[in-house]
């Protein structure tokens, strides 16, 4: 199997510190890339997010009014299509849908909606690409 770098980055959790090492190493000792690649590396810069137990989109990025209107209502038959439940929520009777537990707000010029967990992010909305 050939590995890319995005799939080396999107497999590792360490991915990024190895990375960074090549630059530190020199790319005397690294090995050379395969003749002929895909498209050639143009990103100067990773900004590599590892959020293991972060707050979910639904809490920071994502308003979902109707999801919360519905809150504690079980969940419609359309949305499952008759599949089989498994895992975890297999056995249980009722399936509840879960809104959000936080309120969001429209910030800058643009009127994107963020969580107030991200009330600081959303005082600079205008300067970020969502």
């Amino acid at each position: 199997m050939r590995h890319t770098r995005r799939h080396f980055l999107g497999t590792s959790a360490l991915g990024l510190g190895t990375l960074a090492m090549r630059g530190i190493i020199g790319d005397a000792q690294a090995a050379p890339l395969p003749k002929g690649t895909h498209f050639p590396a143009k990103a100067k810069r990773v900004i590599y997010l590892f959020q293991a137990g972060g707050p979910s989109q639904f809490e920071t990025l994502d308003p979902k009014p109707l999801l919360r209107e519905k809150h504690t209502q079980p969940l419609p038959d359309s949305v499952r299509q008759g599949q089989r439940l498994t895992g975890m929520s297999g056995y249980q009777a009722t399936l509840p849908l879960a809104g959000s537990f936080v309120d969001f707000k429209k910030y800058g010029k643009s009127g994107v909606e963020y969580s107030d967990l991200l009330s600081h992010t959303g005082e600079v909305a205008d300067d970020l690409c969502v």
